[in-house]
């Protein structure tokens, strides 16, 4: 399927850690991400892949690690307890995505000061100067280099940048490319 690209705009706060969580729940509650299954749909499938696989005997190396793994995967599905808040939802999805993800910024786990794997990571004011000539970039400087900040990071990072409007702090701006 190969990783989706993906930006949106959250009203500034200065708790990035917290605007992040607010995002991530807007992004869920209009579901606007990517789920190939539900968790049901997917404990049916791994069941029916398992019982063909049981059956299959003797089971080749290669089918012996499938089983496995599905063996595994429906442990770990079985296991989750029902979600009763946004942050349990998001991690259920996350676990019945597991490496597709889901193509949001639901794949993003967290804050950091430098780029990591499921991180958002601010650009540093050199990057910032370097892009838009001034560490406070208006909305229009952000959708001109949009392309180009998309392109900042690997896939499952996601850079932000303090959107400003006459000096001042309006959006955050998040970007970038997740799932598989």
């Amino acid at each position: 399927m190969g990783a989706s690209g993906w930006a949106y705009y959250i009203p500034f706060d200065p708790d990035i850690s917290k605007a992040l969580q607010q995002l991530k729940e807007r992004v869920f509650k209009a579901g606007d991400y990517l789920s190939i299954y539900t968790k049901a749909e997917l404990m049916d499938y791994l069941v029916k892949e398992l019982l063909v696989l049981e059956n299959t005997n003797p089971r080749s190396d290669s089918e012996e690690s499938l089983f496995e793994e599905y063996l595994t995967h429906f442990k770990q599905l079985k296991s989750l307890p029902e979600p009763t808040t946004i942050e349990e939802q998001i991690r259920e999805l996350l676990a019945v995505n597991r490496e597709n993800g889901s193509h949001s910024i639901l794949d993003i786990n967290g804050i950091s000061p430098k780029p990591g794997f499921g991180l958002a990571a601010p650009l540093s004011e050199q990057e910032l100067l370097n892009l838009f000539g001034t560490d406070k970039p208006t909305e229009e400087m952000i959708k001109s280099q949009e392309n180009v900040l998309m392109d900042l990071r690997s896939r499952w990072e996601a850079t932000y940048v303090i959107v400003y409007k006459d000096g001042e702090p309006e959006w955050i701006y998040f970007c970038g490319f997740s799932g598989d």
